[in-house]
């Protein structure tokens, strides 16, 4: 058996696949050029496997000559690209050396095909076949070439090399490194360039035998860099759980942000940057993958508020309060429409004190803000309206009760005055009382627009048929009916509700043009509801949800209050109609008895 045959190909089948393999590792990952060069080194140490066998297989001194000129191919190969693969792989080396070791075995091999034919020899003078591993194998001697001294100087260059580029990785901290790239490429290419002198300097009687430490050179760097592959995929699989976790955290914070209805932003100091998430880019007005510009974004602020936001960022910058800002301002929309922001944040500050970082967030107001300035309006109306309700009663008390009491006093002091004709003062005096009954009617119906005491001694629904039949007496003919209302209502839901239909019965009387209305009561196990009806001229809702009057505004007020709601059907020319659904609580479930039905002639008439 040619063991020689076996082992050297064994040894160039070795080098080829870890190349073919190393090599598709590159393709897949190109930025990584050690692949690429260790694949290299791989593939060129199997062709200098294949020329060395064939070298020992020589059987002529032409033959012997040929396969050493391919030699050197195989070999500049190797070793340009073991150079580069170091200076890749350890990122160290002086990048000049790794030149200068390029260009002096690129010129070695260009002397030894064109000008000398073969640098290692110019005549072979002996050649003779010696038994190794069971097999014959070629030992020559011959006339050595001087040009073989440059090649051992080469080889000199690239050691000096190597062995630089591992001492700076080895100050860098990388020892392993250092030591199984750096040492493994000295080691192995030191007893290689030693064993070649003793065949081609001291012409010892041996066979070239180089490909065995060129394999172990390949070995240990292939080692080395499969435990930087093997560490990669640890890495990578680590890299998926860390990212598997970011996910949960940022879908987390997705989840806890989009609740409060937050977008966030960070702006970058040092690099003039800004990243924000989806809410915040929705909020202002920003496309997904739209570029960020702190100018942009106060382009978007109405022009009055820029200077706001900039002042507190500046301050903030400054150190004002801990770094921290809080302020409103108003976006004008792309599409016109202005929406109110709250904005809050904090700058931080690198280990020399300046600062690189503001994390903010924004919230939309807008609701809030128009509400604020709804309830603003409502109270200054409210006021309005109270002192518009002050002079009315001042009004009527000085050109009605004050002017028929001055009257009364006056008949008083004329009856005082009068003959005794019997017939004439029993006039006078039949007339007083009915004058006094009048006022006292008068102040009675003030009284009872201002507080309902029958409200409060016979309950809701007594109070709101009274109530339509001093409506009907005045010409507004209301019909009520009422079914299982409770009693025991609480007092603030029976006011209430009973506000609610004296002012919707007001606008009917006042606005409608209609002189005829239903106000309709039922109660349901927890549900008290009110209707009131008309069939006049109406309104647009959506005009009245947007400029409601005052007396609208107070019954949806006064309805939130009782934890119910107001519904409003309208329209022009086909009437009105206010539904009030309003919870009843247990108690006044219990008071509400037995189902029954109540008609409004089913009431006491008593006035109080």
């Amino acid at each position: 058996m040619s063991w020689v045959t076996v082992i050297w190909s064994m040894i160039a089948s070795a080098c080829l696949t870890l190349g073919a393999i190393y090599g598709l590792v590159w393709y897949r990952n190109r930025s990584a050029w050690a692949y690429l060069l260790f694949a290299l080194t791989a593939a060129s140490t199997a062709a200098f496997t294949f020329c060395e066998l064939r070298t020992a297989r020589a059987a002529t001194p032409e033959e012997l000559l040929s396969s050493m000129r391919w030699t050197h191919v195989a070999l500049l190969c190797l070793l340009v690209s073991t150079t580069w693969f170091v200076t890749h792989y350890l990122n160290a080396g002086r990048r000049w050396l790794a030149w200068t070791v390029t260009g002096l075995r690129t010129f070695y091999l260009l002397i030894a095909f064109l000008v000398w034919g073969n640098v290692n020899y110019l005549e072979i003078t002996s050649l003779r076949h010696e038994p190794f591993l069971g097999d014959s194998v070629t030992v020559f001697e011959g006339i050595q070439n001087p040009w073989m001294l440059f090649g051992y100087a080469t080889m000199l260059v690239l050691l000096i090399f190597v062995a630089d580029a591992s001492v700076t990785a080895w100050r860098r901290g990388e020892h392993r490194k250092a030591l199984m790239v750096g040492g493994s490429v000295e080691f192995f290419l030191l007893l290689g360039t030693f064993q070649a002198a003793l065949v081609h300097w001291a012409q010892l009687p041996i066979p070239v035998l180089i490909s065995p430490l060129y394999l172990g050179l390949v070995a240990v760097m292939g080692y080395e860099i499969s435990h930087d592959v093997i560490r990669a995929s640890q890495l990578a699989h680590d890299l998926r759980a860390t990212e598997a976790g970011l996910r949960e955290s940022e879908t987390r914070m997705s989840l806890a942000v989009e609740a409060v209805d937050f977008g966030i932003w960070i702006r970058d100091l040092a690099r003039h940057e800004i990243w924000a998430s989806e809410r915040w880019r929705e909020l202002f007005g920003f496309a997904l993958l739209e570029p960020l510009e702190f100018d942009t974004i106060l382009e978007r602020l109405h022009p009055d508020d820029r200077d706001t936001l900039q002042h507190a960022q500046s301050t903030a910058i400054a150190g004002a309060g801990g770094g921290k800002y809080q302020t409103e301002y108003r976006l004008m929309l792309p599409d016109g429409a202005l929406r109110w922001i709250s904005s809050q944040g904090h700058v931080e500050w690198d280990a020399t004190g300046q600062p690189v970082l503001i994390r903010g967030t924004a919230r939309d107001v807008t609701a809030r803000k128009r509400a604020e300035a709804v309830a603003h309006t409502l109270s200054g109306r409210l006021l309005s309206a109270q002192e518009e309700e002050r002079h009315r009663i001042a009004r009527e008390l000085h050109d009605n009760l004050s002017q028929q009491v001055a009257i009364l006093a006056i008949e008083i002091g004329q009856l005082a005055m009068m003959s005794g004709d019997p017939a004439a003062t029993a006039e006078s005096i039949r007339q007083l009382c009915a004058r006094t009954g009048e006022i006292s009617k008068e102040i009675h119906s003030i009284s009872h627009r201002l507080h309902s005491t029958k409200l409060e001694a016979l309950g809701l629904q007594a109070a709101v048929q009274g109530h339509c039949r001093e409506l009907r007496a005045k010409g507004l003919q209301v019909q009520c009916r009422a079914e299982n209302v409770p009693r025991a209502l609480s007092y603030e839901l029976a006011l209430c509700l009973f506000r609610i239909v004296q002012e919707a019965l007001n606008n009917v009387d006042k606005h409608s043009g209609a002189r005829e209305a239903e106000v309709t009561l039922t109660g349901t196990s927890d549900t008290l509801l009110v209707t009131i009806a008309d069939s006049g001229r109406g309104f647009d809702e959506a005009a009245a949800s947007v400029h409601g009057g005052l007396g609208l505004a107070s019954m949806r007020e006064r309805v939130q209050f009782v934890g119910g709601e107001l519904t409003l059907q309208s329209r022009p020319g086909y009437g009105t109609r206010i539904i009030v659904r309003a919870p009843i609580t247990e108690v006044e479930q219990a008071a509400a008895g037995a189902p029954r039905r109540v008609a409004e002639g089913d009431s006491p008439n008593i006035d109080l």
